[in-house]
């Protein structure tokens, strides 16, 4: 996991589903899934090692694991990292953004909330947490997401969240800026207290 990422978390089981919304996502960002030059596509194995592999054989993967993290392409040289991971009744689609210059990442942000706001009508979307800087499991992210519920580290705050109305109400005061996107509250600017609060 990135210390730097973006999360994307869908009500749907179906992985072309979530490699749809990576791809829109990484167009708008200017990235393609094929490495420059050749027609292979970028997996990495549980210790980072990159293996290149044929588009048929990359879906056969996706559709058999329940993790599967590959690399997104701007050129040869520079990469966004990216993992689709299996939860209980859903998937989470993650950026990573660990290397991106400010621009690079304020870009990846408004192409992930332009695609919140695409989904937000529909019942596919769960939520969205955009952590730079903050170090969590990704169980804290998912639970925070999920359930809206357990303990919440107030040093370590995400830098963005998009939830349903119903589970930002918890989160609302611990952020200076609330903003409605389609029936989500995308909260950002955290105020950092350094204090659990359950």
């Amino acid at each position: 996991m990135s210390d730097r990422t973006s999360l994307i978390y869908l009500r749907t089981e179906d992985t072309t589903h979530a490699l749809s919304l990576a791809e829109r996502i990484m167009t708008c960002y200017g990235a393609g899934l094929m490495f420059p030059g050749s027609n292979l596509i970028t997996v990495l194995n549980e210790f980072g090692e990159q293996h290149r592999v044929q588009a048929e054989v990359f879906e056969t993967m996706a559709l058999g694991k329940d993790s599967i993290s590959f690399q997104w392409w701007l050129d040869e040289y520079e990469d966004v990292y990216c993992r689709i991971r299996r939860l209980e009744r859903g998937l989470v689609v993650e950026f990573g953004m660990d290397g991106m210059d400010e621009g690079q990442e304020q870009r990846l942000k408004a192409c992930v909330i332009k695609e919140l706001e695409a989904l937000s009508g529909s019942n596919t979307l769960e939520g969205l947490v955009i952590a730079t800087g903050s170090v969590a499991p990704d169980s804290e992210w998912d639970s925070l997401v999920r359930s809206g519920s357990g303990k919440i580290d107030l040093t370590r705050l995400p830098s963005v969240v998009g939830l349903p109305q119903d589970r930002a109400d918890r989160l609302k005061p611990l952020y200076h800026a609330r903003d409605e996107r389609g029936g989500f509250i995308l909260l950002s600017q955290p105020i950092i207290l350094g204090r659990e609060t359950g």
